[in-house]
């Protein structure tokens, strides 16, 4: 559950990810394999990938991201909770978000002007 929650917080689906997953595990794969070389392979599938992940878990916590100056309390509180690569996606909405002002009118016709 943990891991379709993270992984839908980066923009996949549950089943992406598995898909993702499994194009991984069916790299040189091979119809006439045993049973045996089957498990063999998946076992050196999920080996690597597992050594993958912990290197990035590794980059990750031992990297902080450059934050502007004038960065806001959002930008640095995502800064601390996601990966480099994640915050990345989550830098670039904010910012984006940062072009946008907002008009309040009330119903006796003045305005509020919000940045």
């Amino acid at each position: 559950m943990l891991r379709i929650m993270l992984v839908s917080a980066i923009g996949l689906r549950s089943y992406q990810w598995s898909e993702s997953l499994n194009s991984r595990l069916q790299v040189n794969l091979d119809r006439k394999m045993t049973l045996f070389e089957l498990v063999e392979h998946f076992d050196h599938c999920l080996s690597r990938l597992r050594v993958n992940e912990a290197i990035l878990d590794l980059v990750a916590m031992s990297s902080v991201p450059c934050l502007e100056p004038d960065a806001s309390i959002i930008e640095k509180e995502a800064a601390k909770s996601f990966t480099p690569s994640v915050f990345a996606t989550v830098q670039f909405s904010i910012k984006a978000a940062k072009k946008y002002i907002a008009i309040e009118i009330e119903d006796d016709g003045c305005g509020f002007l919000y940045f």
